[in-house]
């Protein structure tokens, strides 16, 4: 995670631009595999501010890292965030719900 969040900070300071969507979305990915949900939402809400879109995989890559922290309620509300947001979730989307419903030991909300 730290080399993910060093090469960013590179990418914004070398003066070519800013990170795009797939720049941010890595960084989320990687924030999800180190265990560290916080920091994951944080870059996620960093991306207006950075004038990059959130787009399905943004959401994905977030919802991934509750699923991984086998939180179900914060995996359910960025689905319902997502929505909201006019972002159509996908196949992965629920799948890392159900991840982080079985992660939590909580089949009932996976039905």
């Amino acid at each position: 995670l730290v080399a993910a969040e060093k090469w960013l900070a590179a990418l914004q300071h070398a003066g070519i631009g800013s990170p795009n969507a797939i720049c941010m979305n890595i960084v989320i990915s990687a924030c999800a595999k180190s265990g560290d949900l916080e920091k994951a939402e944080a870059f996620l809400a960093k991306m207006p501010e950075l004038g990059v879109e959130r787009d399905v995989m943004s959401y994905n890559a977030v919802i991934d890292a509750c699923a991984r922290a086998g939180d179900v309620e914060k995996a359910e509300a960025w689905l319902r965030r997502m929505r909201d947001d006019g972002v159509a979730p996908n196949v992965v989307s629920f799948s890392s719900v159900l991840h982080a419903c079985a992660k939590a030991s909580d089949a009932s909300r996976a039905e």
